[in-house]
């Protein structure tokens, strides 16, 4: 007599394809997921970068510029960053983003780099 249904053995089977499955997407999309928070690192930097710009305006200068100063959070937006920012001259800085957390992962972008020289360029490329 034969019955409706699926019998252990191929429960077993569907079980272990879908494990194999998941076993090689897993790596990608841990990549896509450090890859998309890139742009938060870049989107922060670019905003800093703007800040600056305008305590200059107001001020002449870079000199006595800080995170503080300029309202901004020392970790971005999700906190997978966290952003430093040099004044080397009165017309120099250096501002930073560097992976923290789960992030760290992600080690050929572990940290982001904007000066005041390439502030117009559209890519931001690690240190």
């Amino acid at each position: 007599m034969k019955t409706a249904g699926f019998s252990l053995l191929e429960l077993m089977i569907v079980l272990c394809i879908v494990s194999v499955l998941s076993l090689l997407a897993y790596p990608s999309w841990q990549h896509i997921v450090l890859r998309s928070h890139r742009l938060e690192a870049k989107l922060a930097l670019l905003n800093l970068s703007a800040r600056l710009e305008g305590y200059a305006q107001r001020h002449g200068s870079y000199t006595g510029a800080s995170l503080a100063n300029l309202g901004v959070n020392p970790l971005t937006q999700q906190g997978h960053y966290r952003l430093v920012m040099t004044v080397l001259t009165a017309g120099e800085y250096q501002l930073q983003a560097v992976a923290r957390g789960g992030q760290n992962r992600d080690k050929d972008y572990a940290v982001f780099t904007l000066d005041n020289k390439n502030i117009n360029s559209s890519v931001l490329w690690p240190s």
